[in-house]
């Protein structure tokens, strides 16, 4: 598994408050939010209804899981460096 999927899902900024105090909200990462998505959709289905909503959760982590680890390396592949020869 890549090391990005526990990254915060969206942009963090901090926020001071009135008395000064910086607060920062991280939220869900990567891997919560792709998973809750697909947990939504799976549920929806008539499929879905039958199913223990805890297997449909490891099933949807499973498949988030592989979405995350599969983008990560299609974008590692499209940003390799072209090897120069004889520079």
């Amino acid at each position: 598994m890549n090391k990005n999927n526990f990254a915060p899902a969206f942009p963090t900024v901090p926020i001071q408050d009135k008395l000064g105090q910086i607060i920062v909200n991280f939220g869900l990462n990567k891997l919560e939010v792709i998973t809750a998505i697909i947990a939504a959709q799976i549920s929806a289905t008539e499929e879905g209804q039958k199913v223990l909503p805890e297997t449909i959760a490891q099933d949807a982590a499973g498949i988030a899981a592989a979405i995350l680890d599969e983008t990560e390396r299609l974008f590692n592949e499209a940003n390799k460096q072209p090897v120069i020869h004889g520079a």
